[in-house]
């Protein structure tokens, strides 16, 4: 079951887990309210978008490795130069794993 106070007149509801999203109302009020989602399925999709996390900053990596120990064309054989354009991508990619640490880190925090 999932327990909620009404937004209206903070009357406490009790709905099952399938009504999550649903539509109803309240039932001292009798205001219109939906159910929210319940705190095990959220867990859930912190749980998964860590997971998305871990995949994405290993895919960084490796594309790290891929741009920085390939040699730039007219440079030595045993060179690391990487061009500019390459260098700026890997950066943006690693912002984007950032602010996706930063999305896990407020969803476990809510739903934990």
């Amino acid at each position: 079951m999932i327990q909620f106070p009404c937004p209206s007149c903070a009357a406490l509801q009790s709905a099952p887990e399938e009504a999550a999203g649903r539509a109803t109302h309240c039932h001292a009020c009798r205001r219109p309210l939906t159910v929210p989602g319940s705190r095990r399925r959220l867990a859930v999709a912190a749980d998964l978008c860590w997971v998305i996390l871990a995949v994405g900053t290993a895919g960084v990596f490796l594309l790290g490795l891929l741009v920085l120990g390939r040699p730039s064309p007219g440079s030595g054989p045993l060179s690391l130069e990487a061009p500019v354009a390459q260098i700026r991508d890997l950066v943006h990619c690693c912002l984007l794993v950032l602010s996706g640490y930063v999305v896990c880190r407020a969803l476990d925090r809510l739903y934990r």
